[in-house]
């Protein structure tokens, strides 16, 4: 279990050890605003809940931005696929040519000599704990044949996963060099290709939790860049940088959520940091501020039942069960009062189907309605034939 406290130490002892300064950056309320920004930052970022599938802390999230080695995700979610559809496996090997070699060259790289050998499965660990960029153009090869065919297939991803402001021109985020461009996005819709990659492939994590990788035959050892490992259960998920770009990271954690089954999971998303230090004081108080302030919970079980007294003269019962339609997981404010409001329908005068709407239950945030969910009948009550309501209308005389 994830214990909020230890992540705070952990942050703190990460901010003195790495930083040596106090964070100049504060999460608030605006004034007149729904949600908490950053104050003093104006950088796009965004915190999400994937349990709640909702953003926490947002800004600039549809801000067309250099997305740098961010874009590794979207050649991992294809080299994923492509193992899935059988078209390539993990043993599927690739030999370095000179093209990896002048990758090599412009940094963000590991040591592979020319006429090396490797796997997909070292490929993937590359890619993704040492952001290799020859590692991309390896297996952008394997995939599709050339790095221009497989960059075909990561647009028409990214339109097929809706991600309307993405466009890619390489497979590893390096900006062309004679003319700067580089592949672009927005958090909104790199927010998408997280989501559906850890849907997916959650086996992702397994290798993006990795603080080092070695590949002893190749007498090759390197260590992961992103610097939030090892931070309470941060396990990914990938950093970027270019000039353009700045300094670039998407870090996740987890905690148990109360009285629910599975983990509770937070992505964070910081693009066009000054520096490695910004960088991470932000994804930090971003991870942070969501587990310290907001939790995941079941405000209705769906196994509640509620009476509703009848006109025991048109009806053959003088009270119907009501349960809740659907259950209701619910992210919740610490920091704000909640109740549950139930409210109750007047029943017509004919037979009542079991399954008819006769009430609500609504979710209360401090005076304000946010989630309705409708109650309904749990049987069915008959209405009284006319005798015997003419009947129980003589006995209420006397």
């Amino acid at each position: 279990m994830v214990n909020i406290k230890n992540i705070k130490r952990n942050i703190l002892i990460y901010l003195f050890v790495f930083f040596s300064v106090a964070t100049p950056f504060q999460i608030v309320l605006a004034e007149g605003a729904d949600i908490p920004v950053v104050e003093g930052l104006e950088i796009p970022y965004m915190v999400y809940d994937r349990a709640a599938g909702e953003s926490i802390v947002k800004n600039m999230e549809n801000k067309k931005i250099a997305i740098a080695s961010i874009t590794k995700l979207m050649t991992a979610y294809l080299t994923y696929e492509a193992i899935k559809n059988n078209e390539i496996s993990m043993d599927t090997k690739y030999t370095y040519t000179q093209e990896e070699l002048d990758l090599y060259l412009r940094g963000s790289d590991v040591p592979i000599e020319r006429g090396a050998t490797l796997d997909v499965n070292e490929l993937l660990h590359l890619l993704l704990i040492r952001s290799a960029n020859s590692s991309a153009l390896a297996l952008s090869k394997v995939i599709s044949g050339s790095e221009a065919a497989f960059v075909e297939k990561m647009n028409q991803k990214a339109a097929e996963l809706k991600m309307k402001d993405t466009h890619f021109i390489n497979c590893h985020g390096l900006p062309i060099i004679q003319t700067d461009e580089q592949n672009m996005s927005t958090l909104v819709d790199l927010n998408i290709l997280v989501n559906k990659l850890l849907d997916d492939f959650p086996e992702i994590l397994e290798i993006t939790k990795l603080k080092e990788y070695a590949i002893e035959r190749l007498n090759l050892k390197t260590v992961s860049t992103n610097p939030l490992l090892g931070t309470g259960s941060v396990d990914g998920l990938k950093t970027g940088t270019t000039t353009k770009a700045g300094r670039c990271l998407i870090a996740t954690t987890t905690e148990d959520m109360s009285g629910l089954d599975g983990k509770r999971r937070v992505i964070s998303y910081v693009f066009g940091a000054a520096n490695d230090k910004e960088r991470g004081i932000v994804s930090l108080g971003l991870l942070n501020y969501a587990l310290d302030n907001y939790v995941y919970k079941r405000v209705v079980t769906g196994k509640e039942r509620y009476s509703l007294d009848l006109d025991g003269i048109n009806f053959k019962s003088d009270k119907i069960g009501l349960m809740p339609k659907t259950q209701c997981d619910k992210l919740l404010n610490v920091n704000s009062t909640y109740k549950l409001r139930i409210e109750y329908l007047e029943p017509g005068k004919e037979t009542i189907p079991e399954g008819e709407v006769l009430g609500s239950i609504t979710l209360v945030e401090d005076g304000k309605p946010i989630e309705k969910i409708d109650l309904v009948t749990t049987e069915e009550v008959k209405r009284s034939g006319f005798f015997k309501r003419l009947w129980k209308k003589i006995k209420s005389k006397f």
